[in-house]
């Protein structure tokens, strides 16, 4: 059933005659006139008769009359319940963040979406980029922010949100880091603390060092980036990591960190997005994750370039 017919039929009704109806639905007569006739042929009856006082209700057009009100009613509820949602989102967001990530952006955004989204659940998921890259197939999440290597092609809407430099952590109390930057060669002469092959910073330091024929002196293999920074804190070891994980050790003067320079692969964190993740929620979460992520590395916060420090507490 037309529901511009259904309109028509009721504006008939309340103005009384079918004059009035054109002028308050700013059509021409002879229109109105034509589609009520395409409505009755398609009921297959009368809806209106007329006499004296105008155009009135056929029995058949009074019960249509009571549905049309109610039909037209639900699609102006359904109408606005859907512009309450583009102005104001609301429902549940699932996002992931990898472990290495989530210590400097899963606050920071949580305290974003209160503020702008008091209405949004946001449903976080701390995983590897692998993993989550997996959820994000199988339509678990939303949305994930991945730590990725080189040119990866992807079936999701990507983000940038910031490349990405490797950082080689000491122990603060060791020797004295270089003072700008240590060529990606020289950490083959070093002992490393390292995650294993399931962490993208591995992976890519693995590629690295097979493109250049290298062979990586790993003495403890580590998947938690946490016991990792505790254990250089500590003055056993160095590793590769990206600021990340061990700012608030480096912060703290628990740590030095140098950049590691020469690397032949880009590393970049990226939001990935799911092309069905359509609710406007989720267009309102990747606008926050992406501000957020600009907003720390403006604060300095979390330093984007080698050689840059994060911001102390005054």
């Amino acid at each position: 059933m037309d529901l511009r017919r259904l309109r028509y039929f009721v504006t008939i009704l309340e103005t009384g005659s079918f004059s009035q109806a054109a002028e308050r639905l700013h059509v021409v007569q002879s229109a109105l006139s034509a589609q009520i006739q395409k409505l009755e042929d398609s009921l297959g009856t009368r809806l209106f008769v007329r006499d004296a006082h105008g155009v009135q209700p056929t029995p058949s057009g009074r019960k249509l009359l009571g549905h049309a009100r109610r039909i037209l009613d639900m699609v102006a509820a359904a109408e606005h319940d859907l512009r309450q949602d583009a102005e104001s989102p609301r429902g549940i967001v699932r996002i992931g963040i990898p472990s290495s990530i989530s210590r400097m952006m899963t606050v920071p955004l949580l305290q974003a979406v209160e503020q702008a989204h008091p209405d949004v659940t946001l449903h976080v998921v701390e995983a590897m980029t692998d993993e989550l890259e997996t959820l994000l197939k199988q339509n678990r999440l939303e949305m994930a922010i991945l730590f990725t290597i080189g040119e990866t092609g992807s079936p999701h809407l990507i983000d940038t949100l910031r490349d990405e430099p490797l950082y080689l952590v000491s122990p603060a109390d060791g020797p004295a880091s270089p003072a700008q930057a240590i060529p990606f060669p020289e950490l083959a002469r070093m002992d490393l603390v390292l995650p294993t092959l399931r962490h993208r910073v591995r992976q890519m330091l693995s590629r690295e060092a097979e493109q250049r024929g290298l062979a990586l002196r790993i003495k403890h293999e580590l998947d938690s980036m946490a016991q990792t920074v505790q254990l250089i804190a500590a003055g056993n070891g160095s590793s590769v990591m990206i600021v990340s994980s061990f700012i608030e050790e480096w912060l703290a003067g628990r740590v030095q960190a140098t950049p590691v320079s020469d690397l032949r692969t880009a590393a970049r964190v990226v939001l990935a997005t799911s092309h069905g993740a359509s609710h406007s929620a989720v267009a309102g979460i990747r606008d926050l994750v992406v501000a957020t992520s600009t907003r720390l590395a403006r604060d300095g916060t979390w330093p984007g370039h080698p050689g840059s420090s994060p911001s102390r507490p005054a």
